[in-house]
């Protein structure tokens, strides 16, 4: 999740923790990642979404992981509609 947002990867965990809070800008991303996995478990199971988000998609041309994390969840979950 972390390298998804950008962040250290101790931060998701100081996170839940309670020891920080996202700003503005996390709480953003986290909003963006939690549609994103909502509409992966639609489409997908747990195995067939890691598989598709790692894969190379023919509709964003791209893997969509690689595509979330350069252009956020808009155009990945075109790419999970065009898939339904």
């Amino acid at each position: 999740m972390a390298a998804l947002l950008g962040v250290n990867k101790d931060r998701p965990g100081r996170w839940v923790s309670g020891k920080d809070s996202p700003d503005e800008e996390n709480r953003a991303q986290l909003a963006d990642l939690d549609a994103l996995v909502g509409h992966l478990h639609s489409a997908f199971t747990r195995a067939q979404a890691r598989l598709w988000l790692e894969g190379q998609d023919p509709h964003l041309g791209a893997r969509p992981i690689d595509v979330y994390r350069f252009e956020g969840a808009a155009p990945v979950l075109k790419a999970i509609r065009a898939y339904e």
